[in-house]
């Protein structure tokens, strides 16, 4: 969990709200959450303040992949 919260903290999160958020999205996404490349991307939007935490949960991909 420590590990978990330092990486909000990485990005710039500090409210409870986008603490809280950013842990359930590590729990949906496991592994994917620091391996995934447009989830990196999207972590590196919001840290450089391009976009908000709410914004970019919303710009997620799928976390189960699609049938095709």
């Amino acid at each position: 969990m420590k590990k978990t919260l330092a990486g909000a903290r990485a990005i710039g999160l500090v409210s409870m709200h986008d603490l809280v958020n950013y842990v359930c999205m590590t729990l949906i996404y496991r592994e994917r959450w620091n391996g995934d490349a447009q989830i990196t991307a999207l972590m590196a939007r919001v840290e450089r303040g391009d976009i908000t935490f709410d914004h970019a949960i919303d710009l997620l991909p799928p976390s189960t992949p699609t049938e095709p």
